[in-house]
């Protein structure tokens, strides 16, 4: 940027150069990855569908144990990071569904997921997290995906032993939440 100044007038000069981009799309053309010329990235292009299948196919969470997963802890689910980073992915439908029975509640520590004082429950067949809600004749499943942000860990302990319907929240082995 030049700047000039004449008498009282001030005249700034943007010296501005073209962006040269790469954009990818998909078979619908719609883009789905888009950078620009002269970076590391136009330089790497054999890695380039490693990059996108990890991006496309990341999946941070896992209800139940799953390989290459482990269980979250109560400090780590308190954390800003956690949250924004597990509402992403809930909303986005990266949650890898590892449970045997048909709805089986959700724990960290031992402690149950709650959302407006009811008890999360993942319900597998349709890949959904829900509240469990006692009414007439039983309990009735509500989808949280409008108030998975508003999540908590209950502060006391499942009482006696966890049983099969009870699973972990898992969170990739290497990810930290700081």
């Amino acid at each position: 940027m030049k700047i000039i100044c004449l008498h009282h007038f001030i005249i700034i000069k943007i010296l501005m150069k073209p962006v040269l981009s790469y954009i990818i799309r998909d078979a619908t053309g719609k883009i789905i990855f888009d950078f620009p010329s002269n970076t590391l990235l136009e330089k790497i292009t054999d890695v380039w569908s490693t990059i996108l299948d990890y991006y496309y196919n990341y999946y941070p969470f896992s209800i139940g144990p799953n390989s290459g997963y482990r269980e979250l802890t109560r400090e780590e689910f308190n954390t800003k990071k956690f949250i924004k980073l597990f509402s992403k992915s809930y909303k986005e439908g990266k949650i890898i569904y590892n449970v045997i029975n048909a709805h089986t509640r959700v724990c960290v520590e031992g402690h149950p997921l709650c959302i407006m004082d009811n008890q999360i429950y993942s319900y597998a067949f349709y890949r959904l997290l829900g509240r469990c809600e006692i009414g007439n004749g039983g309990c009735e499943f509500t989808s949280i995906i409008d108030d998975i942000d508003k999540i908590y860990v209950h502060d006391h302990k499942i009482s006696g032993s966890i049983s099969a319907d009870d699973v972990p929240l898992m969170v990739i082995s290497d990810f930290v939440f700081d």
